[in-house]
């Protein structure tokens, strides 16, 4: 915040006035996340969880969270690689 001052030897000279709050006062913050895919929900999450004094805002185009998870199947979708852990897996049908 500034003032100008109309009298002295220089006229109109910004001069910064210091704010009458404490140093460790956190003022409102707005933040706005567009997109509710993984990244937006994660950075959702963790902003709420670091910053106080937040307003949080996300938009979504789709009608649920999730991304292109949520936008796309994937019938048959299944890992190339075979690992250790998944020989004690046994999968049991519904």
């Amino acid at each position: 915040m500034s003032t100008k001052v109309e009298d002295g030897p220089q006229k109109n000279e910004e001069r910064w006035i210091v704010e009458d709050r404490s140093i460790d006062a956190c003022r409102p913050i707005r933040v706005v996340i567009i997109g509710a895919g993984i990244s937006g929900i994660i950075a959702s999450i963790r902003f709420a969880q670091r910053i106080p004094n937040l307003e949080l805002c996300v938009y979504e185009k789709n009608a649920d969270v999730g991304g292109t998870w949520f936008e796309n199947r994937y019938p048959g979708c299944a890992c190339g690689m075979f690992s250790k852990y998944s020989s004690n897996i046994e999968f049991v049908s519904h």
